[in-house]
């Protein structure tokens, strides 16, 4: 699995989370376990994130100026 994949797989699972924690809210149920793993999902997001900005071709770029 590509890492644009795993993104979009990591998308998908969080969009399905929402509407499971909106339902939860509605009904004034409780939903820490699903925002407990929202949060992590968009962690994971993140991080995946943060590793393709820094190895962009722009920022070798912008450091190559002298």
């Amino acid at each position: 699995m590509s890492k644009q994949q795993y993104i979009k797989a990591l998308n998908k699972e969080i969009e399905k989370l929402n509407g499971i924690i909106d339902h939860k809210i509605l009904h004034h149920y409780d939903y820490k376990r699903e925002a407990r793993r929202h949060r992590e999902l968009l962690r994971q997001i993140r991080r995946e994130e943060r590793g393709r900005v820094i190895l962009s071709p722009l920022s070798f770029k912008f450091f190559s100026r002298a």
